[in-house]
């Protein structure tokens, strides 16, 4: 004959999963936080100053990748100038 359910050990067990998930997910953003960050530095947004800087993001955060990507995309008739290792700027031709 089968066991009777245990409810509190269950919730016991529920618990514990749900303290496992809570400390894999914490692990996952500090990841997330240190790749993006990485990407940053790398774009040179840390030569930005603070304010600006989370400016910028809420606002690209609120448009999206598809329309801020076409907002920052260089118009027809410019061309795309590299100065050094920093990201592309718009010159006009």
């Amino acid at each position: 004959m089968p066991r009777a359910k245990n409810p509190i050990a269950d919730l016991a067990a529920h618990r514990d999963k749900l303290a496992q998930l809570n400390d894999k997910q914490t692990q996952l953003e500090r990841e997330a936080a240190e790749f993006l960050g990485r990407l940053m530095l790398k774009a040179g947004l840390d030569q930005w100053e603070d304010k600006v800087l989370r400016l910028a993001i809420a606002r690209l955060g609120k448009l999206g990748a598809d329309k801020s990507l076409s907002l920052l995309a260089p118009s027809p008739g410019k061309r795309t100038v590299e100065k050094g290792a920093n990201a592309s700027l718009v010159a006009a031709e």
